[in-house]
């Protein structure tokens, strides 16, 4: 767990499970209290492209690097939750559900290959339990915190401020990488197995 390589995972990957909780939590509510597209439509969009792109493209981050990937991945996220937060139409839910999906669809395994390459042979296995429980840690954090968000100033906001959030942590984490690249760490562009495009 304590492993100085992993401790940029373990804080981008509860960052990215707690904004998760925006839609997997709220958007059955959000879409009922708008009247605008359906639960149905925004994950339709969102499997299907995520199923599309690991299909067909799951080599891309082998092939042009994780990190150059990774970084378009959450944008691609991020700006799914600012297409909800001024979702007007049934359209918005559905292109909120392509942007979101797609950028789940590359987030999550090279965070999982990342993983499995900067763990020690001895504990992959612990650190690849720590990294799924993370999934539940963001979520026990996220639903109370985006619910007291949405009570207090509505949906709009709270998908606004996990867009703001998400962001802020993907600086984080690339600040983080690039201090511990400084230090003589190796490069996460250098270190990831097949597992991240099979995953």
């Amino acid at each position: 767990v304590w492993r100085p390589e992993l401790l940029p995972i373990w804080a981008i990957t509860l960052s990215f499970s707690f904004a998760l909780t925006a839609y997997f939590t709220f958007l059955r509510t959000y879409v009922d209290e708008t009247g605008f597209g359906s639960v149905g439509l925004f994950f339709a969009f969102y499997s299907g492209v995520a199923i599309a792109l690991r299909v067909a493209f799951a080599w891309l981050p082998e092939r042009v690097g994780p990190h150059r990937v990774l970084y378009p991945a959450f944008a691609l996220l991020i700006t799914g939750f600012f297409v909800l937060a001024r979702a007007g139409s049934t359209t918005d839910i559905a292109v909120a559900g392509l942007l979101c999906g797609a950028g789940h669809a590359y987030s999550f395994p090279i965070l999982m290959g990342f993983t499995v390459d900067r763990a020690s042979d001895a504990g992959r296995g612990s650190a690849v339990a720590f990294f799924t429980a993370l999934f539940d840690g963001g979520t026990l954090l996220g639903g109370p915190a985006l619910g007291f968000v949405i009570e207090q100033s509505g949906y709009s906001t709270m998908y606004f401020a996990t867009g703001v959030f998400l962001a802020a942590a993907a600086a984080g984490y690339a600040f983080w990488e690039r201090k511990l690249a400084a230090a003589g760490n190796p490069p996460s562009d250098q270190l990831v197995s097949n597992s991240a495009a099979n995953s």
